[in-house]
């Protein structure tokens, strides 16, 4: 006899993942992660990729604005040497001679002191191990062909320049400083004007002195551009953002504020970096404050990070500065000006020395500030010489070393002198 057992199998009408959507589920999350894989390692290639060029970018004005104002001010070259004289105090007799000396693939430079050069007093290497090779070529008696190889993680970069060689001995002028008193001392800037919407990035670079808690540095309007200023003893930009969404634009007020104190009597290099929404405050060198905009917010705004501004990107999410209105500038004042030595803020006036003053219209690394301004890092030891520009850097819109004891403030860059009214030069 044959006993057959019958099973009751009871269905589960509990609440949960069928097998059938367990398996579903298990393939969605692999898609999903397979494709956010693939995204982020396509973001990751895109970044180093963009890291890469711009290491080779940042050497290559790294190494031509150690070159540009010496090659302009060379007398002497041939195909591995330049070489210019300097009078430091204006008697006509050759004071100092700079050589830049090729040996192989390195550049030296080489400093003598008198017409006697066969002793240096110092000896420095300029270019790193990114530089491949570097040739001077002499075209003619007075024009000089600089060649420079860069390469970097599979990626190279030729630069190649060409100069007009003088015949002058250059006079090494004194650098001044310029002494504001708080109460209404400024120099209003001429022919540089700001109008309109769209200034996608600015630098700005200062050396000062203050033991005063407030005051303006540098100012083209903060409620219409932007103003570079003294609160509370702290480094503070204030900017005015136009913003372009896909559904609606706007006009927005920010500021960015230091995290350290600079009203402590000592010399200080201040500097501020702007690109489409992301600001950058440095002191002394070092990067002290940061603000990235973030228009999305929460989870979307951390998911278009990661994805690497994708959704930003097609929502055309800009943000640059300007209100359109027309300003002009001041040093020492604060900005409320549509003609040129028109209306300033009262009770915003700085106090203290200002020594330089660089303007850009691109956005500075954090390496270019240092190169720009002469700081250096030795270990932990902060130094700061100072940095003599050609005026011819690409995105140097204003540049005032303050070297000549008058009423005018030149701009060494282009020709947007200041007039001073006030203070006095030490």
């Amino acid at each position: 006899m044959i006993y057959l057992q019958f099973f009751q199998i009871e269905l589960n009408t509990e609440k949960g993942f069928t097998l059938l959507e367990l398996i579903m589920v298990i393939g969605l999350i692999g898609l999903l992660s397979t494709t956010l894989g693939s995204l982020i390692i396509g973001q990751y290639d895109a970044w180093d990729f963009n890291l890469n060029q711009t290491k080779l970018n940042d050497h290559s004005e790294l190494i031509l604005a150690h070159l540009e104002k010496d090659i302009r001010r060379t007398i002497d070259f041939d195909e591995n040497s330049l070489e210019f004289k300097l009078d430091v105090d204006g008697d006509s007799d050759i004071d100092k001679v700079v050589k830049y000396q090729l040996s192989g693939q390195e550049l030296i430079k080489l400093t003598y002191l008198g017409s006697d050069t066969s002793n240096p007093i110092d000896s420095r290497e300029i270019i790193s191990d990114i530089v491949t090779s570097i040739d001077f070529n002499k075209i003619d008696e007075q024009e000089l062909k600089v060649n420079i190889e860069l390469s970097y993680e599979g990626q190279s970069r030729s630069i190649d320049k060409e100069y007009y060689i003088s015949d002058l001995i250059y006079l090494e002028a004194r650098n001044y400083s310029l002494l504001f008193d708080g109460v209404d001392d400024y120099v209003a800037v001429d022919n540089l004007t700001y109008q309109g919407a769209d200034y996608s990035q600015l630098s700005i670079i200062a050396k000062v002195k203050t033991t005063d808690s407030d005051g303006v540095i540098y100012s083209f309007d903060k409620d219409n551009y932007f103003s570079l200023a003294i609160d509370n003893g702290r480094l503070k930009f204030n900017y005015t953002k136009w913003e372009e969404h896909i559904l609606y634009d706007r006009l927005e007020q920010e500021a960015i504020i230091s995290q350290r104190t600079i009203n402590d009597g000592q010399e200080h290099i201040v500097a501020v970096s702007f690109i489409n929404g992301v600001t950058r405050i440095y002191i002394d060198g070092v990067l002290d404050e940061e603000n990235i905009d973030d228009s999305l917010g929460g989870f979307l705004g951390w998911f278009d990070d990661l994805l690497g501004g994708i959704i930003s990107d097609l929502l055309a999410l800009d943000f640059n500065l300007g209100s359109g209105e027309l300003r002009y500038g001041f040093l020492g004042a604060s900005s409320q000006a549509d003609s040129f030595n028109g209306d300033k803020a009262n009770g915003d006036f700085f106090s203290g020395n200002i020594y330089w003053l660089q303007h850009w219209d691109k956005t500075l690394t954090k390496q270019q500030i240092k190169l720009y301004s002469g700081i250096k890092i030795d270990g932990d030891t902060y130094v700061q010489e100072d940095r003599s520009l050609s005026g011819q850097e690409d995105g140097l819109l204003v540049y005032y070393p303050i070297r000549i004891n008058d009423s005018i403030l030149y701009d060494f860059a282009n020709d947007n002198n200041g007039i001073v009214y006030g203070g006095h030069f030490e």
